[in-house]
This record gives structure tokens, C-alpha cells and sequence, in this order.
């Protein structure tokens, strides 16, 4: 049997956050992975989507040169089969580099196999050839979700399709990409694809803000108009009800009976917890389909189990990044004393406190996000006295839109988009540890930049 303070069950990006911090302190460490080292998040999503972004990026410039010009479209197919093959190299050297940086960790131990539980202080690591039992302390349960959800389309099950694990591999070259629904993560797929002259189509069976309604509708719009002008077609209040798979590619049949050819197919599925073989259920530990249920600093009923990262029934972007900050937080100050750290980049300047506003961003080539809440949400919950205010920054391509009181000047919520949204995203969010008013924030940037009222 090995003892251990902290068992984490998973090595994507929360579970190596979790191993280094951890590490760093002194604790002993073992994680278990029961495929392969990173998980999705080196080999299947946000290392290949940030490498993906960045060469799609790159090549729109090019692209602007060549896109009038028919004859230059098999020398546009050529460089863009190399971005496979740069891809593949780059994820196998992250991944070589982080496999060295881990074993380099004296108090780290790796175990590959198929964690499950015994009890609520001791796990079974199963693989091909070894049995180990873990004694610990705490565990932490980092693993993904695996059941994807895949909405009612006839023919959908024939059809070979993309999503969100897949997408940012370019292992195929479409012509032309239909994306069915449109969400913050499909956006930025288009966004990518389109960059690399692929022609793109969105269905989307209601209208844009009721889709995403915690992004503030000016930004949205302003979002949806620099796509179109990137061959990004949006097809709103569009239900795609059949699928069929045809010669030169795969139609797609809305309710009403139009018909629309594309070559290839993305869905942004969600995704459901399935507990497989770990045994949480076996010693009382709460699950749903959303993932294992906790309280707001990830403890399931088991206190010494928790649920970070995706894994948790609460995790959307926001909350698992604060149940991570908590917990960090609390044996940080085990070791400190009460001192206040600031280790995660989530203290305020003026004030040690974490930033508990939620946001959300979307990050294109032209990036849009809201923090706080949207001009609806405020008018919804203070009524006429939510007001707004919409400003440009010359020289800095963009707007910023302030939702606040109209009478006490409080800041309710802010939007961004474009450039501003890229240099400015950080200082807004910072500005929600501290009692400020829009007067406060527009005197504050006065002085290093022009406002204009728009």
C-alpha cells in the first residue's frame, strides 16, 4: 500500500495546476491517468486550438492577397496541409516536455491505470500489468467528462462529424464547414476556419442574443458582423431536422424543407459526467449527469473528496476556475499562516480579496466579452435606473459599453469588443474588487488615453 497526502484522479489542466502548486509546497503527490498524460488539454483541445488559432491567424494576412484570385487556391490548399503535420509536432513536444518537467518533481509520483474507489480514504489503481492501493489523505478528481450529447437530427448517426475534441486537429481540409448552433465555442471555431479560407455556415434555430444572452447584444452583433465579412454565413431561426450523407459531400434539410451543401459538419455537443469504473457512487458521493455534486469550494459529501475542473456539476468557466482558487488559497495559507497570496493572478491591487463577477469572452480574431451583467440583466433586476454608456479609444479599434446606476454612477456590468476588448479586458475586470463608479473609471482612463462618447 502507498500513503500519500493528495491523490489526484486525472492529469488535464486542472489536475497538473493542482500537481505543481501542490508539489511546490512541500505536499507528496501522486496522479493517476488512466490514458494518456495532459489528457484532452494537450492533445485534443486547447493546446491544438491555441496553435491552431495562432497559424489561422497568421495566415489571413497571406490569405487577403490571394482570396480574389482563383488560381492561387491549390497553392492555399498545399500550406494548409502542413498545418496537420505542425500541429501533430507540436503537441508530441509539449507533451515530451511536460512528461520530462513531471518526472524532474521528487515528490510527484505518475501512475498510469484505472483508478477506482474502496472506501473514502483508499483507491485501486488497476493497469495492464500493475495493482498499486492508495492510502490519502485528500483526493482530488480532475478527470473530464466523457458522454456526449448529441441533439435529434435524423442521419446524424451515418454521418461522420466534428466537435469540440476533434475540430482543432485539421486533419481535413473542408470546403466548406456547416456548424449546427451557435455558442461561444462554435463562434470561435468559424472564427479559426474561416481565417484559413474555408467557407463556413452557422444554423442556429433561434436569434443570436437569445442564444447567448450573457453576452451584451452590441458586442455580439459586432462580433457576428466582422465574421460575415470573413465568408462566415448565418442562417438564424434555422432548425436542421436531416442529415444525409451525398456524393460531393453532406446535406443538410431544415424544418421547412431547405436543402444546404457543406463537406463537412461541426456540433458543440455538451458533454454528460460518466463515473465508468472510479466507484465515487460506492462510497456515498453524490453524482448527476452534470458531473460529481459539491458545495461551492468542490467538497462532495466525502470532505476529504473533492471535484475540480470539469468533472464538477457546477463547473462553467467561472466557478471552476474559483473552486480552484479556493482551494489553492486555503493550503497555501496552511503553510503562510494568514498571509495573503496571490498566486493565480485573481487578487485585486487595492484589495486582497479573489473577484467573484462572472464573464464571459469570446476569443476570436476580433475578440468580444461581458463581465458583470449585460443591458438586459441590469434592466431586468433595477429597471429604468440601468443605464448605459458607450465609449471608443482613439487609436485602439473597438468599443467598450459601461451598464450602471444612473444615479449613483455604480458599475453594473461592462462589455468589450475588439481591440479594446484585447488590451483592456484585464483592467475592467480587475476594476470589479473595488467600489468604483463609471465617473471614477472614464476620469481614470482620461488620463492616459482620448475617450469619445459613442
Amino acid at each position: 500500500m502507498i500513503q500519500c497526502q493528495y491523490l489526484i484522479i486525472g492529469s488535464g489542466q486542472t489536475g497538473l495546476i493542482l500537481a505543481k502548486k501542490l508539489t511546490n509546497l512541500g505536499k507528496s503527490v501522486i496522479m493517476v491517468e488512466q490514458t494518456i498524460l495532459g489528457g484532452t488539454y494537450i492533445h485534443n483541445y486547447d493546446t491544438p486550438k491555441e496553435i491552431l488559432k495562432k497559424e489561422a491567424t497568421e495566415f489571413a494576412v497571406s490569405l487577403k492577397s490571394f482570396k480574389d484570385n482563383p488560381t492561387t487556391f491549390s497553392v492555399l490548399i498545399k500550406n494548409r496541409q502542413k498545418l496537420t503535420a505542425k500541429l501533430s509536432s507540436a503537441v508530441q513536444s509539449k507533451f515530451v516536455n511536460l512528461r520530462e518537467t513531471l518526472k524532474a518533481i521528487k515528490n510527484l509520483t505518475i501512475i498510469k491505470g484505472q483508478a477506482s474507489f474502496l472506501s473514502k480514504s483508499l483507491v485501486e489503481i488497476n493497469s495492464e500489468t500493475e495493482r498499486h492501493l492508495i492510502n490519502f489523505e485528500q483526493c482530488l478528481v480532475t478527470v473530464g467528462k466523457t458522454q456526449l450529447v448529441k441533439p435529434n437530427i435524423l442521419g446524424l448517426e451515418d454521418i461522420p462529424f466534428l466537435y469540440q475534441h476533434s475540430v482543432y486537429l485539421f486533419q481535413e481540409i473542408p470546403s466548406k464547414l456547416g456548424i449546427i448552433g451557435l455558442s461561444k465555442e462554435s463562434l470561435e471555431v468559424a472564427d479559426i476556419y474561416s481565417n484559413l479560407g474555408v467557407k463556413v455556415c452557422i444554423f442556429e434555430e433561434v436569434e443570436a442574443h437569445k442564444k447567448l444572452p450573457k453576452i451584451d447584444k452590441s458586442a455580439l452583433n459586432y462580433l457576428i458582423k466582422k465574421l460575415a465579412n470573413k465568408q462566415v454565413e448565418f442562417l438564424f431561426k434555422t432548425k436542421i431536422v436531416k442529415i444525409k450523407k451525398t456524393k460531393n459531400g453532406i446535406d443538410v434539410e431544415d424544418s421547412t424543407g431547405n436543402n444546404f451543401d457543406v463537406s463537412h459538419l461541426y456540433l458543440d455537443l455538451s458533454e454528460n459526467f460518466s463515473e465508468e469504473n472510479i466507484g465515487l457512487s460506492k462510497v456515498g458521493v453524490t453524482l448527476s449527469k452534470k458531473g460529481i455534486v459539491t458545495d461551492y469550494l468542490g467538497r462532495t459529501s466525502k470532505k476529504n473528496i473533492l471535484a475540480l475542473g470539469e468533472c464538477n456539476s457546477q463547473a462553467s468557466e467561472n466557478t471552476k476556475f474559483s473552486m480552484l482558487y479556493n482551494f489553492l488559497e486555503k493550503e497555501f495559507r496552511l503553510v503562510a499562516g494568514d498571509k495573503k497570496v496571490s498566486y493565480l493572478g485573481l487578487v485585486g491591487e487595492s484589495e486582497n480579496k479573489p473577484i467573484k463577477v462572472g464573464y464571459l469572452q469570446i476569443n476570436a480574431t476580433n475578440p468580444i466579452s461581458t463581465i458583470a451583467l449585460t443591458e438586459n440583466e441590469a434592466v431586468g433586476k433595477y429597471g429604468s435606473s440601468a443605464k448605459t454608456k458607450t465609449f471608443a479609444i482613439e487609436g485602439c479599434e473597438g468599443f467598450f459599453r459601461i451598464v450602471h446606476k444612473d444615479q449613483t454612477g455604480e458599475v453594473l456590468g461592462i462589455s468589450l469588443a475588439g481591440e479594446i476588448c484585447t488590451k483592456y479586458h484585464s483592467y475592467f475586470f480587475s476594476l470589479f474588487t473595488r467600489s468604483v463608479n463609471i465617473k471614477q473609471i472614464t476620469d481614470f482612463l482620461s488620463n492616459s488615453v482620448t475617450l469619445s462618447e459613442i
